[in-house]
């Protein structure tokens, strides 16, 4: 049970070294290290299935793991598919610069992929009722909380566009009322933006 346990926590590792050799202008090491790192979060959350025993199988709750579920889809659509800057970003963007993403998923906290993770491991952990689901939960949500504190203070200040901004008007992990009437306006305006 250690084991997948360690190899989950220090997956993050290899994802914080790929943020640092993008800020030195190796992007393409970067890439190879962001993907290690997740490979090594998916081994270990398979292995963590591996381990769980059929008499916990037996008793899992349908729902829990409906929402697990859900919450794996917004983390992938939020660490690969949301990060995406709209066209009139991308062309004011100075050069050396990535483009702020500040729509959509991104309006709700600066680091909703921290909120998905969270729930999937705590969803889990509510549909297998097992110790190492938990500390699963605890260990990788609390890595990739450090994670992202790395990323807001040292990496997107100087990587991204307006940053600064950004980090004064949104949250950094918790929504607020007002962060979540942002994201549903700006998800019903990119709708809107779709049809002609």
């Amino acid at each position: 049970m250690i084991l997948p346990l360690a190899i989950g926590t220090f997956s993050f590792v290899p994802m914080a070294a790929s943020d640092y050799l993008r800020l030195r202008g190796r992007p393409g090491s970067g890439g190879a290290l962001f993907a290690v790192g997740c490979g090594l979060l998916c081994v270990s959350t398979l292995w963590l299935f591996w381990e769980s025993s059929w008499a916990e199988l037996c008793r899992i709750c349908a729902v829990p793991m409906g929402l697990a579920f859900v919450s794996l889809l917004l983390l992938v659509y939020s660490v690969f598919f949301a990060v995406r800057p709209r066209q009139a970003d991308q062309l004011a963007c100075p050069t050396g610069m990535q483009p702020l993403v500040c729509h959509g998923m991104y309006a709700l906290c600066r680091h909703p992929g921290v909120l998905w993770l969270a729930g999937f491991y705590g969803f889990m952990t509510l549909a297998w009722r097992s110790r190492q689901w938990l500390l699963a939960f605890a260990l990788f949500t609390l890595a990739d909380v450090l994670y992202v504190c790395y990323q807001d203070r040292c990496i997107f200040p100087r990587t991204i566009d307006r940053y600064g901004e950004y980090q004064k008007t949104t949250p950094f992990l918790i929504p607020t009322a007002s962060s979540v009437k942002e994201a549903l306006a700006s998800f019903k305006q990119s709708e809107r933006n779709k049809w002609p």
